[in-house]
């Protein structure tokens, strides 16, 4: 089992967006993925039960994982922690922000 202690740095912490981007992460890989906050458990699998830990910015987690490509995954996830949950800027091109995004989404959306 591989594990590693990140901190959430979203001004809002694990809130559904954020939560959403790990989970769709961790399905990617076959490996068992938990997190962990205060000894309270979830499978980041299941949006469910990492909304349930209700992770604050600033707080620390602990993510465990368990199987052929733990490595991949951990590495896949903590870089998406450290990238703010954009996951646009991981293939070496700069995130936008979610402002940027939102003001593109309604200008497509006005004509």
């Amino acid at each position: 089992m591989l594990t590693k202690e990140v901190t959430i740095i979203d001004k809002i912490g694990l809130h559904l967006r954020p939560a959403s981007v790990l989970v769709a992460i961790a399905n990617q890989f076959e490996s068992e993925i938990i997190v962990v906050r205060d000894n309270q458990e979830a499978n980041l699998k299941s949006i469910i039960s990492v909304m349930n830990l209700a992770v604050g910015c600033g707080e620390k987690i602990e993510i465990q994982v368990r199987g052929k490509d733990a490595k991949e995954a951990l590495a896949k996830i903590e870089e998406v922690i450290a990238n703010g949950f954009e996951t646009e800027g991981l293939a070496g091109k700069k995130p936008k922000k979610m402002s940027e995004k939102l003001d593109i989404y309604s200008k497509n959306n006005k004509e």
